[in-house]
């Protein structure tokens, strides 16, 4: 998934992405729903150069908009973010 989507309640969705370095190593990655961590996460233990991953996740059984926020964190603290709109129908 890219951006922005609509499901139905229960529906499933796949998030995919892929972390790289600047100039800093990776420390952290961490995705989160309406602003709080998922279970599992934030996951200290990535690869210091590129972090690679996916999860499926079921929607809510209630309709509305949930915004998903994927943040990876450096060595030196720097915080990189993408987020996206779920619309459970």
């Amino acid at each position: 998934m890219t951006g922005n989507t609509t499901i139905s309640k229960g529906g499933l969705v796949k998030f995919k992405w892929e972390a790289s370095k600047g100039k800093s190593d990776l420390s952290s990655f961490t995705v989160l729903m309406d602003g709080s961590d998922l279970p599992g996460f934030p996951n200290a233990n990535i690869p210091a150069d590129v972090y690679l991953d996916s999860i499926y996740l079921e929607g809510s059984s209630q309709t509305g908009n949930y915004t998903f926020s994927f943040q990876v964190t450096d060595a030196d603290g720097k915080l990189g973010d993408r987020s996206v709109v779920i619309t459970v129908e």
